[in-house]
């Protein structure tokens, strides 16, 4: 066969955990009362109690005096910012300024500057501030006949202009990009419908995003990222990478971008193409990657490469890389993907085993077939609870072909492996996934441990169980980046 595989294909199931919060441990003492079992004298708990509440009490009265005003309430600058206006201002109630800590005041921001939203224009009620500004009765000349959210207007209170502000807000730290800030808000498991459709070929056909808890936009991700904490991703790859180096091997780590870190500009009701401008949303996983890196952990970074490959031609046609109506890539974009594995490969090894023989031959030709592919978004809760009908999408199979006289399919002697989740399982039926297009670039079987929806755990943990002995050269954990922010990824025993 042009593509050699085997699948340990597992559905995960749903299993009820139940944990029992133990209480203190009690004894009787020789004067007959209870008392708390406990190594630590009550003297000293009281001691540790007092200390990390004075620590607390000097951290808010620290961020007080760093960031002394308060945002009390926001005017919606919705309206000026979809204005056609090029620049716009937002007058928002304020508490708080230095040297005063209970003086109120409207404070005036500009949201909107060259035709696009500031950062001010995600304020909120609780955000601390450390603002530069001017009192005045009268508008400044340079704002003056610029389009102005004011609803929480208070003739009562002063007036300030700002100049700038600093903060420590991490929202406001993501605030220049848009796309990233677009799926902040979600609500888990919810699916979003983009309000421009995009090119399936001969007709446009509208564009779904699912993307789990959506934690991998929330602001201030990084910081879970940045630290290898048990059960976290980083702690997972590092401990991972050092038993294959151990062994002889390599690791390559392949987080799979999801639709709406690629194509955000379709959520904001425009479509860029093939190249995004702009920042993808899932900036906090090229981080993650680049701490990986730092590290000495092979990675790859798909994001990178597909911005600027959305689509792809068939036939004079244009398709998405990842498919509209699925929570998944296209065959296509499973095939690119493979390609870019293929030339990490090559640099953390220098040759591969043959285990087929000197004379076998596993490269073929590749197939393309256009097809009406069902997309699995239809199937999701909330589409099916709230009745909306998905239609089928035309794309595109790029099939490895079979040879004649093939081989036994492989085993877990086979040079690669490859651990994940329902992205290196899609289109293997047909032979047109990520392991059957790896395998015929690199004339080797390719043997393949998938769990759908468990590529961060119930994948490595088969794998080690049936396969991890086997010590191939390289082993490619290939797991949606959606898994990236849970806290239950496998950790060898």
């Amino acid at each position: 066969m042009t593509c050699r595989r085997v699948f340990t294909l597992l559905s995960f199931p749903l299993v009820a955990l139940l944990s029992f919060a133990g209480g203190a441990a009690w004894k009787v003492g020789s004067n007959g009362a209870s008392s708390a079992s406990s190594n630590t004298p009550v003297e000293t708990r009281d001691k540790e109690a007092d200390a990390a509440q004075k620590r607390e009490r000097q951290e808010k009265k620290r961020v007080m005096l760093a960031f002394p005003t308060v945002v009390q309430v926001v005017s919606n600058p919705r309206n000026v910012l979809l204005s056609p206006y090029q620049d716009g201002l937002m007058k928002v109630r304020c508490k708080g300024m230095e040297g005063d800590f209970s003086r109120e005041f409207i404070a005036v921001f500009r949201c909107k500057d060259k035709g696009g939203a500031t950062a001010a224009a995600q304020l909120q009620r609780g955000m601390r501030l450390n603002i530069k500004m001017t009192e005045s009765d009268t508008v400044p000349p340079e704002l003056k006949g610029m389009a102005t959210a004011d609803e929480v207007d208070d003739f009562t209170l002063p007036v300030y202009w700002v100049h700038s502000y600093s903060h420590n807000e991490a929202r406001l730290r993501i605030a220049d990009n848009p796309g990233r800030l677009k799926f902040v808000d979600q609500l888990p498991d919810s699916v979003l419908k983009a309000p421009v459709p995009v090119l399936a070929g001969d007709r446009e056909v509208p564009f779904y995003f699912f993307g789990g808890d959506w934690a991998i936009y929330t602001p201030g991700v990084e910081a879970q990222f940045a630290v290898s904490q048990e059960g976290g991703v980083r702690s997972s790859v590092l401990k991972l990478d050092k038993l294959l180096r151990k062994n002889g091997g390599r690791l390559i780590f392949v987080p799979v971008p999801q639709s709406a870190s690629l194509y955000p500009d379709l959520a904001l009701g425009r479509n860029d193409g093939r190249v995004l401008k702009g920042a993808p949303g899932n900036t906090a996983v090229q981080e993650l990657l680049r701490s990986l890196k730092e590290d000495g952990v092979s990675v790859v970074d798909l994001t990178e490469h597909f911005r600027s490959h959305r689509t792809y031609d068939f036939e004079g046609k244009g398709y998405a890389a990842w498919l509209p109506n699925d929570t998944h890539w296209s065959s296509w974009a499973a095939a690119e993907s493979a390609k870019l594995v293929k030339a990490e490969l090559t640099k953390v090894t220098k040759e591969l085993s043959n285990t087929l023989g000197p004379d076998s031959n596993l490269a073929a030709s590749v197939k393309e077939v256009r097809i009406e592919h069902e997309g699995d978004i239809g199937d999701l809760t909330v589409v099916e609870s709230l009745g909306v009908h998905v239609d089928p999408v035309p794309t595109v199979l790029y099939q490895c072909k079979t040879l004649e006289g093939e081989k036994s399919a492989a085993d877990s002697s086979a040079p690669v492996h490859v651990i994940g989740d329902s992205y290196a399982m899609i289109w293997e039926s047909e032979r047109a996934g990520f392991s059957s297009h790896l395998g015929n670039m690199l004339n080797q079987p390719v043997y393949t441990t998938a769990v759908s929806g468990s590529g961060n755990r119930g994948a490595p943990h088969q794998w080690l169980k049936h396969a991890g002995g086997s010590h191939p050269q390289v082993l490619i954990w290939l797991v949606a980046e959606r898994a990236l922010t849970q806290s239950d990824w496998f950790e060898l025993p």
